[in-house]
């Protein structure tokens, strides 16, 4: 049987929720819900799943140290088995995007050998279930703007900006500067 442990953590974001599939991070939630309306989610998911927020506390403090503005290498081991062949080579792929570098959804699939399939990418990413550690937010359009984000355009252009990527307002976009 599996062992899922999971914490629910506060952060300038919104609350951070974290899932582990035996010791591998296979989720990052941020959302502005309340505490027990997440702890509830995470049991729905994983009725077996255990609370152990001491288990994730360097990857707390590394998030901390990111949203802070620090570059942060993460160094947690992922689960993706879930996911579909396409998405982890997607998925896998984007990790090697450095801290404050941007990457297109167009040369992003031409790396895994789908250089027509930009829109296909995008819907990859948008599966991405552990963001910020896999930085999906790093990729944008052809033309410079943001694209989408699951989590919202506004995240994505901070979390962007964070890691000193220059951005401005193009009428209702927001686009690379």
């Amino acid at each position: 049987m599996d062992r899922i442990e999971f914490a629910i953590d506060r952060s300038d974001f919104g609350n951070l929720t974290l899932v582990t599939r035996n010791g591998r991070l296979v989720s990052l939630d941020i959302d502005s819900d309340d505490r027990l309306r997440l702890r509830k989610s995470v049991l729905s998911r994983y009725p077996d799943a255990k609370e152990r927020p001491e288990s994730f506390r360097p990857l707390l403090r590394a998030l901390d140290r990111y949203f802070k503005g620090r570059r942060v290498d993460f160094e947690t081991a992922l689960d993706m088995d879930d996911l579909g062949d396409f998405t982890r080579a997607v998925l896998t792929e984007v990790s090697k995007v450095p801290y404050g570098k941007t990457t297109t959804y167009g040369s992003l699939g031409a790396a895994i050998g789908f250089p027509r399939a930009p829109r296909a990418v995008g819907q990859a990413l948008g599966r991405n279930p552990i963001p910020i550690v896999v930085p999906c937010h790093r990729v944008v359009k052809a033309d410079g703007s943001l694209g989408g984000f699951t989590i919202g355009i506004e995240m994505k252009a901070r979390l962007l900006t964070i890691e000193g990527i220059r951005l401005r307002r193009l009428g209702n976009s927001i686009v690379l500067s």
